[in-house]
């Protein structure tokens, strides 16, 4: 029997410049944990960006 553990942990921040602009940024780990033989993996994602409304 294959047993599988996932975790995600995300934190996000946004910044608002004015009515029609958000600076954001997002950060997000990943973490598999299995008996199997394949193993498991981490994972980080990082983002950021601008958002412009109109």
């Amino acid at each position: 029997m294959i047993n599988e553990n996932l975790t995600e942990l995300a934190l996000g921040l946004e910044y608002y410049v004015g009515p029609d602009a958000v600076v954001f940024g997002r950060y997000q780990h990943t973490a598999l944990r299995t008996n199997a033989a394949s193993g498991g993996y981490d994972a980080d994602e990082i983002r950021v960006g601008l958002r412009i409304r109109r």
